[in-house]
This record gives C-alpha cells, structure tokens and sequence, in this order.
C-alpha cells in the first residue's frame, strides 16, 4: 500500500545478543523519561529521539514465509498487540504482514506479541519506514495507541531519513549486541518524495517581521537552515523546503522559520503603543456576564467551571433533557468514560454538588456561564428558548448539525446564610431562596414584566419558568429525588438555568432610570384577599399592580393562610402590603381609597377573590 507507507526499508541482522544496554544508554534514555528495557528495543528508542525516525524490530525467526508483506487486511480482523490486548483492525488500519498475510505488527503505531524481540531473539528484521500522517492518526486515535512512534509519524517524519536512521541503528547493535549484518538493505520507494518549493516575496518577509532584514542576512539564514534558492529576483526567492520540515508548506511559514532564526529579540517595539477604538453602543455579552457574577458574588456565590464533556452512565440517571440519539458523542481518548457532551450545565451542576458533598461541604451557593451541546436533527423543538441554539455548526463527517447554546445556571445547597453567633439555627434553603436569586437577575438585566408558569421539565420535583414574547427565558425549581439518587445526593438542591441570549436582548433592550427621591411621604396599607386554592400570587399581583397605576410604589406578600374552618373549603388568603407614593404630592385618604376600591374591584372580577374582614 504505498499511498499509506510511501517508503519501506529494512535490514536483517544475525548473532545478536539481547541484554542489558550499557550505562550511557540507560541513563540517555532515563533522563528523558524513556524506561529501559534491552539493548535492542533501547536503540531503537534512541535513534527515534536522535533522528527522530520511529523504528521497529522483528525477531526474524517468527516471520513466516521470511517475507514482509505492507498492507491492509480485512475489517473485523482480530489482532493481539504487545500489550496483550485484543483488537479489532478496521480495514483502514495498516498491517505489517509475514508472507501468509498475517499481521505482525500495526505499521507505525503498535507491535504484535508474537513477533516481538525476546531474550531468546537471535535473528532480527529491522524496519524503517515512512507512513501517511493521516492513516496513522486515524488508527491510533481508533484504538486509543498513543505512542511515541504514532506521535511522531502524525506529524510527518522525514522521509528522506530512513536508510540514514537504519544504518545508525543497525551500527549501534553491531556493537552493542554484537550482531552481524546479514543482508543488504531492502529500500522500496516508488515514489521519492521531493523538496517542496515555495516562493518568498522580499516585501513580505519584512511587513510580516516588522523589520528589514538585508538580503544577504536572509540567505545566511536559509542556509543555516538547510533551505535551498532555487531561483531569485529583485520581488521574490523561490526555495526548496528540505523533507524534514513538513509544517513549512507557505510563504507565512517561511517567513517564520526566517524569524525564528533572526530572533524576536531583534524585533523593535515603539515606544507607544496604539489601539484603536471602536464605538459601542450598550452593553456587550462579556460585560453582561461580569456584571451578573459580579452581582452573584457579592451576594454569597461562588463561581464554578464544570466540563463541557461527560461519562454517558449520567443518562441513566434523568438529568439529561433529551433522547439519547440527541446526544453529542465523541472519542476522548484521553478518558473513555467521559464521551458526551453536556446538553445542558445541569449535570456539571449536580457533579458538583456531588463533588463538594464527598469533602463534607454542606451550605454553598455556585453559578456557572457555560454552553450545553444537542443534535439539532433529533433533538424536539422547544418554543421557551431554553433549548434554543445560539450557534450551529455541521459536523458532516457524522451526519448531524450541533446545536450550541450559552447558559447561566445558580445552585443552592443547604443554608443560604452560614451558621454564626447571632443566629446559630439559620434555616434550609428551599424553593423561595431560588426564586429570590432568580428574580433578583431577572431584575438586574431588566425583566420587570414577564409571565410565571409551573414547570414541565421532569428533572424538577416542582418548579417555575418565566416567559416573556412566547419563550422561556429561566427555568427553576427543586431537583427530583430520582435525579438526586442518580447522582447519590443525600441534600436538596435548588437549581435555576437562563438562557444567556434572552438575559442579553433584554439587557440591551432595558434602560437605566434615575429619579430625586420623592419629598413626600408615602402611604403603607395592607390587605387580605380570600381566593380559590390554585389561585396563585403571581396572577393576583399582576392584577394588583394594574389596578394600583403608576403609584404603587412596593407590593409585598407577607402572609399566605389556609383554614377550611375559617375560611371556608377549597380557600385561602393572601395578606399583602401595598406602598404608595405620589411625586407630586402627598397622596390622602381619598386618593388611597379610590385606589384600593379598583384593587378590590379588579381583583372580585378577574379572580373572584373577596376582601377578607
């Protein structure tokens, strides 16, 4: 296969002796993390960092057919890698097979067990090839086989190298395992691959460095750096970018190769610096958000940073608002387990918590700017705007469209007030503690009118959501026992999640008044209104602060009172304060008596409720 390995060399080496390296060896390697383990797999660690070219050794006793056969095999392929683990190959994974087609090694990633270097070896084939970067990466990011040779061949070795590499290797274990070379070196390159040339125009080597650097100063460098001219002229130089250096494929990277060498040191600053100023108008999201946090922090919060990927296993336990084909998989190679993309910061809240409760924190309030990742293609619609995407991108390779949307979310666990010594039985924190906060937001960035619902979502044992134009822009509530028990919460937690982009327009949209603090005295009157049971505050205050006008300046529930003997079946009483003020004047009997007969009026025809005597 010569599209994934270009270039395959090898040499055979007889009368070897494995053993221990000596100590210059050891102590290279050790020094550079690299464990020891015999002289001939210590050697080809060596001229791996030396060179920089991977090698691999094969006990050339076990090759059947003595023949090296570079190729793929077929998809489903069992194969026991050096580990001893069992893997599946996929037909995209680039076999090195004896001559009866079986694999003996994953080329360039990973050796197999049955053909590696033993203390019984005698007979080595010692490879060095060139393989594709991107067939490499491809199988070593599938079967999780980080090592330094994939390492390196994912990011393009030189393939101009090889034999170099090889002798040097095969050199060193002739005198340090006393081998003999046993046959001529095996060189298959169809294809050589060339310097690749790119052209340099002088103008931009001194716009992009910020200085002029003479002619003559640049060819030394190309040359210090290996760097052929194959042509020059007054506007531009073409060179030949040497094989090792295959990250340099553009006029941009030349240049920097340039200043590398040149040096940064050599760069003037001027003494002033110059920034230009744009206008904006309003408020922008990032300020938006230190001025939320700034808000949350002064009242008790402390900010969190949860992870935008978790363990897959949290779906069992009902947190995730969605179905699982709406789910955003991915491979994380670096912890398997950790393969989901949150849909929402509901559940780095809870791992929070879970966190904070397994180091014996009890009382603690947290907020969290974060995104939350859907498929748009599976996951259902929602008109609140909870769900609603703020960015969308196509991952094509996989067939679905990610929808990314920014949240802030507050928690509240136990006490909302450590215990001190004024008040040492400080009470729980429960669902109007939540409420407070999220009103108080809701009021920072300008909601003052909007309408309260009883929340759907499944996650909340009870719960509220506020809309405003048709969609949700909070939603809040006590976390369900079943969740909690998913994520072994012994405490109750309250948790609120808004949606950013709705908090911003209504931010950008609200204005800032200021007014001289009235020089007449306001008036306090309270009343209670007997109402159905499922009657709830929010629609009485509404019809309050309709009724009342401009001059209610304060509406307060202070009582909330059920007695079927008192009261009747089926009743209950709101007691609320009312405060009024007028700018103008000071506001009499009269003037308040007329207010509170529309109150009272508004409130028997829209609630049927009664003045309670």
């Amino acid at each position: 296969n010569s599209e994934a390995c270009p270039r395959y060399a090898g040499i055979v080496i007889d009368n070897i002796e494995v053993g221990e390296s000596p100590a210059w060896l050891k102590q290279k390697l050790t020094a550079i993390g690299v464990r020891p383990i015999n002289n001939i797999v210590d050697i080809t660690n060596f001229v791996l960092q030396e060179m920089g070219q991977p090698l691999h050794a094969f006990d050339a006793d076990q090759i059947a057919g003595s023949h090296i056969i570079v190729k793929t095999v077929a998809k489903g392929t069992k194969f026991v890698t050096l580990d001893e683990v069992e893997r599946t190959l996929r037909d995209t994974d680039l076999m090195i097979c004896n001559g009866d087609g079986e694999g003996m090694c994953i080329g360039g990633v990973f050796g197999g067990i049955g053909t590696g270097v033993t203390n019984e070896t005698k007979r080595i084939f010692l490879e060095s090839a060139h393989f594709n970067a991107e067939w490499i990466r491809r199988t070593s990011m599938g079967h999780l086989l980080r090592t330094d040779a994939a390492r390196t061949f994912e990011k393009s070795a030189d393939p101009n190298i090889c034999v170099t590499a090889l002798k040097r290797a095969a050199a060193l274990m002739v005198d340090l395992a006393n081998g003999k070379i046993a046959s001529q070196i095996i060189d298959i390159y169809p294809e050589p691959i060339s310097p690749a040339e790119v052209r340099v125009r002088w103008v931009q080597i001194n716009k992009l460095i910020g200085v002029d650097i003479p002619k003559d100063s640049v060819r030394k460098i190309f040359d210090a750096l290996s760097i052929r001219i194959v042509s020059e002229d007054d506007e531009a130089v073409v060179v030949a970018i040497p094989t090792n250096k295959a990250d340099v494929t553009r006029e941009a990277d030349v240049i920097e190769e340039i200043l590398r060498i040149f040096g940064f040191d050599e760069v003037p600053f001027k003494s002033k610096m110059e920034v230009g100023l744009l206008p904006v108008s309003g408020v922008t999201k990032y300020q938006m958000r230190n001025i939320i946090a700034s808000f949350l922090a002064a009242r008790g919060y402390s900010e969190m940073q949860g992870m935008s990927i978790t363990d897959d296993e949290n779906l069992e336990t009902g947190v995730f608002p969605i179905e699982a084909n709406a789910r955003i998989l991915i491979q994380n190679t670096s912890n398997i387990t950790m393969n989901t993309m949150r849909p929402d910061l509901m559940v780095s809240a809870l791992e929070a918590v879970r966190y904070n409760q397994n180091r014996n924190q009890e009382d603690f309030m947290l907020f969290e700017f974060g995104h939350g990742f859907v498929n748009a293609a599976h996951a259902e619609s929602d008109a609140s705007g909870i769900q609603q995407s703020t960015a969308a991108g196509k991952a094509s390779d996989h067939g679905i469209t990610v929808k990314e949307t920014e949240y802030l979310t507050l928690t509240i666990v136990g006490k909302e007030t450590p215990v001190n010594w004024i008040g040492h039985n400080q009470p729980q924190s429960d669902f109007y503690t939540i409420k407070k906060y999220v009103d108080a937001v809701a009021q920072r960035v300008g909601f003052t009118k909007f309408r309260s619902f009883e929340s759907e979502d499944p996650r909340f044992e009870y719960g509220q959501r506020y809309a405003i134009g048709g969609k949700n822009f909070v939603e809040f509530g006590k976390i369900s026992e079943n969740v909690r028990k998913g994520f072994d919460l012994r405490y109750d937690v309250y948790f609120a999640q808004f949606n950013v982009d709705a908090l911003y327009d209504m931010m950008r949209k609200s204005t800032m008044l200021s007014a001289d603090i009235s020089k007449y005295p306001a008036v306090k009157r309270d009343l209670a209104f007997v109402l159905n049971a499922n009657a709830t505050y929010a629609k009485l205050a509404g019809i309050v602060k309709q009724a009342a006008g401009q001059q209610l300046k304060v509406l307060e529930l202070f009582d909330v009172y059920k007695n079927d003997e008192h009261l009747g079946p089926g009743l209950k009483s709101y007691a609320i304060q009312l405060v009024f003020e007028d700018a103008g004047k000071t506001l009499n009997d009269t003037d308040i008596d007329g207010i509170i007969k529309r109150i009272v009026s508004k409130v028997e025809q829209d609630l049927g409720g009664k003045l309670r005597r």
